[in-house]
Order: C-alpha cells, then sequence, then structure tokens
C-alpha cells in the first residue's frame, strides 16, 4: 500500500512539473531601456503587479529606477533617463493581453521586441503600441548618431 501511495505521488509530481514546464515562465510587467545596443529591464510577477486603471503595472517609475541604477554604477550618471529609446508591458485585464508600449527606435527591432517579450515571459500575443511618454531624445530631437539605433 505505501508503495503504491509513493508512485501515485510521484505521477503527480511528473504531471505537475510537465504542466509547469508548459506554460512556460511566470509573465511579468516591467519597464525596459535600449542602451548602447544593451536591453535593461526591472520587471515585476504579474501576480505582484499594482492596478492602475484597467491595466496591471509595475510599481516603480523609469526615473526612479535609472536614478537607482544610476548610483549603483549600471547606468552613466550623466545620461537622463529619458534619453535612450525606452517603454514599458503592463496587462491589461480587459482583454487579458499584455501590451507592450515604447519608443519606435525599440518597436522597429524585432529581435529587442523578442528579447524583452521572452525576458518577461510574455505570450506570443502581445500588443505593441507607442505612447507619448516614451520618445527618446533621438525621435524627439533628431540626432547625428543615428546608427547608434540601427539593427
Amino acid at each position: 500500500m505505501l508503495m503504491l501511495m509513493f508512485e501515485l505521488l510521484s505521477m503527480a509530481e511528473r504531471s505537475t512539473k510537465a504542466s509547469q514546464s508548459k506554460s512556460g515562465p511566470e509573465p511579468h510587467v516591467g519597464i525596459f531601456w535600449l542602451l548602447d545596443g544593451t536591453l535593461l529591464t526591472d520587471s515585476t510577477p504579474l501576480d505582484q503587479a499594482e492596478p492602475y486603471g484597467d491595466h496591471l503595472t509595475h510599481p516603480r517609475s523609469h526615473i526612479d529606477v535609472w536614478d537607482s541604477w544610476q548610483r549603483l554604477g549600471k547606468v552613466p550618471v550623466d545620461v537622463p533617463y529619458e534619453e535612450p529609446p525606452r517603454g514599458r508591458v503592463v496587462f491589461n485585464r480587459k482583454t487579458s493581453q499584455s501590451e507592450l508600449l515604447a519608443d519606435k527606435c525599440i518597436l522597429e527591432r524585432k529581435s529587442v521586441v523578442a528579447e524583452i517579450t521572452n525576458g518577461l515571459g510574455l505570450p506570443k500575443n502581445v500588443t505593441l503600441g507607442s505612447d507619448s511618454h516614451y520618445r527618446c531624445s533621438k525621435c524627439l530631437f533628431g540626432s547625428d548618431t543615428e546608427e547608434e539605433w540601427d539593427d
């Protein structure tokens, strides 16, 4: 009898592990930047996200995270948070879909969008969009260093 219980428990554990691997990593919401070709993210698991209207969102702001990273030496102190292309992933509770809002310099680069969606464990049906909050200095003012953003 004890052996049968052990076998059933073992089968249940294998079944649970198989279903977890099929569902993939837990989705996150978060903020991100593309700095000199490197993606920088700060995220929160969806089950810990904060409500904001019809959405669930990351609790920390771009300016606060950037300031913290500057103090830690993770990003240059002479680069303001709004200069590199940036964006945010939120979860729309009405549509049950993740939404990736970003600077067009990011949205135009499929490899970067894929890196964001994979890194945050997002499903394939992510809604992509732009937002006036997420426009880098190149998009706002033009730049002589256009090649920095090219894929």
